[in-house]
């Protein structure tokens, strides 16, 4: 009985502790820079460096939108979703060589990812390039089916606001049809986690006390 008893209290001492270090753990990631929502600073760079790239491309006449959730922030919040960390562009496969080309006339650092093309001023701080291919029936990201554009939607652009700044993207009035697609008709007030970071940025949020934004998002009740 004795021996059972010391066993129990072993177990519970042991599983106690694992809870603690846990606790500590994702209270130190949350902490930390690497999950933090970006700084004003980082933020302020972030914006001014994608408008400026975006404007290299754009000047060129060359396609460039808004894509994925930074094309979804600038609908529902009129920036980047708030506990994101960079911006996304789509261009065409087509001009991939012509923006490398603008990159290296400009000296601006890329580099050549998964996804397509990567560039980044400083740590912690991406703007990625989307590169959508076309497979006949419309143009899209091949490495997740729900990102595409029916090639009507690319033909005419306008202008969204992103903090203080303009980019362009597909016309409002197809923009929600893409977005139902790519994030499910209840975006307007859901709310999809792709990563790790977008997971403990939603942390932090909570751990900061930011829950009118939360319950609005319906994260929260």
């Amino acid at each position: 009985m004795k021996t059972k008893y010391l066993y129990f209290i072993i177990v519970s001492q042991i599983i106690l502790m694992i809870y603690i270090t846990l606790v500590l753990w994702m209270y130190i990631k949350i902490e930390s820079c690497e999950c933090k929502i970006q700084t004003i600073s980082k933020r302020k760079v972030l914006f001014e460096y994608a408008k400026q790239l975006h404007d290299l491309i754009d000047n060129q006449n060359i396609f460039i939108s808004l894509e994925g959730g930074s094309l979804l922030g600038a609908v529902r919040h009129g920036t980047i979703i708030p506990w994101d960390d960079d911006i996304d562009f789509a261009i065409n496969e087509e001009d991939v060589e012509k923006v490398k080309h603008i990159f290296r006339k400009n000296n601006i650092r890329f580099s050549q990812v998964r996804f397509g093309l990567q560039s980044s001023p400083e740590e912690g701080v991406f703007v990625d390039f989307f590169v959508y291919k076309d497979n006949g029936k419309h143009i899209g990201y091949p490495y997740n089916p729900g990102y595409y554009l029916y090639k009507n939607e690319k033909q005419n652009t306008e202008w969204y606001r992103l903090g203080e700044y303009d980019f362009k993207g597909i016309r409002r009035e197809q923009v929600t049809g893409y977005l139902n697609r790519t994030f499910g008709n209840d975006w307007e007030t859901s709310v999809k986690v792709n990563n790790h970071t977008q997971k403990a940025n939603i942390f932090y949020l909570l751990h900061r006390g930011n829950y009118n934004l939360l319950k609005q998002l319906n994260i929260i009740k």
